[in-house]
């Protein structure tokens, strides 16, 4: 099973710097859909790698999104130990919330 750290060791060069993630973290926080994931824990690392934990009804671990080569986002869905679950490549900014809350915490049954 692949980790975290191989895939930010490995591909360090291939993403950009996430200069927003500070904007993005700050605008996530006032969303009750990001509340909803149990999201804490934010931070960056080595400039370029946004993670901070859930506790989602679908995933319970780590979300770490990086900014690709193509400007466009790459999310990793990580257990706490870093082990990849499942990652989606080249999310544009406006499916970015969506995304992951496809992927943590919605169920057919949310209205919103």
């Amino acid at each position: 099973m692949e980790n975290i750290r191989d895939i930010i060791a490995k591909q360090d060069a291939a993403y950009r710097e996430f200069y927003s993630a500070r904007e993005l973290v700050n605008a996530w926080k006032r969303n009750p859909i990001v509340w909803s994931w149990g999201a804490h824990g934010w931070k960056l690392f080595d400039g370029k790698f946004l993670g901070f934990l859930v506790s989602g009804h679908h995933h319970k671990g780590y979300v770490w999104i990086m900014v690709n080569g193509n400007d466009l986002f790459d999310i990793y869905f990580t257990s706490v130990q870093g082990n990849i679950k499942r990652n989606l490549k080249d999310v544009y900014i406006e499916d970015l919330t969506e995304a992951v809350d496809i992927a943590v915490e919605k169920i057919g049954i949310y209205k919103y």
